[in-house]
């Protein structure tokens, strides 16, 4: 292939490329595993199949080889030359012009693609000679420095998940490259991803990023995945005057190393004018509102953050899947804008209202386990619902599930739901015949008092988060565990229930006593 490929030596990157002594002409590289016999395959043009049929014989032996061999690990090139030409002389095919020996620039000319994953490679010295490189995959290494692959213009797709890469500022001259996977590594910042303007397709996901600079160049950007990093906290400073905000000339702590403080608005992506896929779940990101204009945005992942106002996503009309789930979200107003959802997840916040949802009939998808629901009847218009999990709520009614008749599957397990009931039985029935997979397990007691507190909190938004912070203060994540604590008896929670109510009408529940001392 290259030079520092091919001479072993220490900075070979491939493992068991060592060779006992380098041969003065017509160097030739090892190849581990099935790596051997498309690189032989690709040189000589015949099917991957077909070649490992004729190479069967020595392949097994140069695998036995590899894995019995001393600390070396490979066979000495001379032993490899003799065989692989001997066989690559048996098949039966023109290949013209093309030199019958694996040569360094024979591979070089003719590597397209190369893949070797967990084999502990720490270099790249001397992929940069590969000018017609197309596709690399080095996944689960220890590669630090991408400087040799800068510059190997058909160089399209670039996969070192896994690796210890904390820096892009080396990855220049590639007008080729579509997609590239740097998940997993050490990136702190994205400062140098401006001069890839080719990108399609670019995942940072699990990385330790704060903040996205450089990303707003990339006007062809479709997909971006960079979940699992840090892009909600802002960066630490000194604040001097006791304000609670950044102000200029105030010391802070660089810790993406872009010479600027970060503040966790993502407003870098403003303008990326054809991105259809955002990833963005477990970043800690409470605020949502600078995102700008992303027009072409179709699918949504915000989960396990800390949103409660999501006014701004009511701009995003292309979006067909949302995910919300364990955020603090209580109005689901903003989201009658959005026609098109057919995938919606906002499990896990603190949700009584489904009013909002009650037109978006494209919806074939909602998840909405652990809220703070009591009545489904938004939900009986929604001809296309297909998928509907609300478990562990405060539901006690069925009939709104009656004619759905697109419904597969129904999840209403841990709810209040009195499965024999006049009103309950019957649709239970009505959905066995239609072949509705239903779930309805660990279902609890209505307790006096609940269903007007759920009523009470229909009609008030902000009392969802104000109770929910109540609870959290008592103890309980949810009115649903506080419902289900067994320690509790009944008649403490249905007085718990009116006091409640009372709370939420008078604007009070701030003045509520510890539930220990009711």
């Amino acid at each position: 292939m290259i030079d520092h490929v091919l001479k072993l030596a220490k900075s070979a990157i491939l493992a068991g490329c060592v060779a006992s002594t380098p041969l003065a002409k017509a160097e030739v590289v090892y190849f581990p595993e099935s790596i051997l016999e498309e690189a032989v395959s690709k040189v000589i043009g015949v099917e991957l199949e077909k070649l490992r049929l004729k190479l069967e014989t020595d392949l097994a032996q140069v695998r036995n080889n590899q894995k019995t061999a001393p600390s070396s690990q490979a066979l000495a090139y001379s032993v490899l030359v003799e065989k692989l030409n001997a066989k690559i002389s048996q098949v039966e095919v023109d290949i013209g012009d093309l030199p019958s020996r694996l040569t360094k620039d024979l591979l070089a000319k003719y590597l397209f693609s190369f893949e070797l994953n967990g084999a502990e490679v720490r270099d790249l010295t001397g992929l940069e000679a590969a000018e017609n490189l197309q596709v690399i995959t080095l996944r689960n290494n220890l590669i630090t420095d991408l400087t040799p692959l800068s510059g190997l213009k058909k160089l399209r797709r670039v996969d070192l998940r896994g690796n210890r890469v904390n820096s892009l500022e080396s990855l220049k001259d590639l007008p080729s490259l579509r997609e590239l996977d740097l998940s997993q590594n050490k990136l702190k910042g994205l400062a140098g991803i401006e001069v890839l303007p080719s990108l399609r397709k670019l995942d940072v996901s699990e990385n330790e990023l704060q903040e996205l600079t450089g990303i707003s160049q990339l006007k062809n950007l479709g997909s971006l995945f960079a979940q699992g990093n840090k892009l909600g906290i802002s960066e630490p400073f000194d604040d001097q005057n006791g304000n609670g905000t950044f102000d200029l000339g105030e010391a802070y702590k660089d810790i993406s190393g872009n010479g600027a403080w970060d503040n966790a608005t993502l407003s870098e992506l403003d303008g990326l004018l054809h991105l259809h896929e955002l990833y963005l779940y477990r970043n800690g990101i409470s605020d949502v509102s600078k995102w700008g204009a992303l027009p072409a945005l179709q699918t949504l992942l915000l989960g396990v953050n800390e949103i409660s106002d999501i006014t701004s996503l009511k701009q995003y009309t292309a979006l067909q899947t949302l995910s919300l789930n364990k955020n603090e979200v209580t109005d689901l107003g903003p989201l009658i804008t959005l026609s098109s959802l057919i995938y919606l997840d906002l499990s896990e916040n603190r949700l009584s209202d489904l009013r909002p949802l009650r037109n978006m009939v494209s919806l074939r998808k909602v998840y909405l386990n652990d809220n703070n629901l009591t009545d489904l009847r938004p939900m009986a218009g929604l001809r296309s619902l297909e998928i509907l999990s609300i478990n562990s709520n405060l539901v006690s009614d069925l009939r709104p599930m009656a004619n759905l008749r697109t419904l597969k599957r129904l999840d209403v397990g841990r709810n209040l739901v009195e499965l024999e009931s006049d009103w309950n039985e019957p649709v239970i029935k009505a959905l066995a015949r239609h072949q509705v997979q239903l779930r309805h397990d660990g279902q609890g007691a209505m307790i006096e008092g609940l269903l007007e507190l759920g009523e009470a909190l229909i009609g008030d938004k902000a009392a969802n988060s104000e109770l929910g912070t109540y609870l959290l203060a008592n103890g309980y994540s949810r009115l649903r565990e506080y419902h289900a604590d067994t320690k509790v008896d009944e008649s403490a929670k249905s007085a718990a229930y009116r006091q409640w109510t009372k709370a939420i009408r008078e604007h009070e529940i701030d003045q509520l006593p510890r539930l220990a001392d009711l």
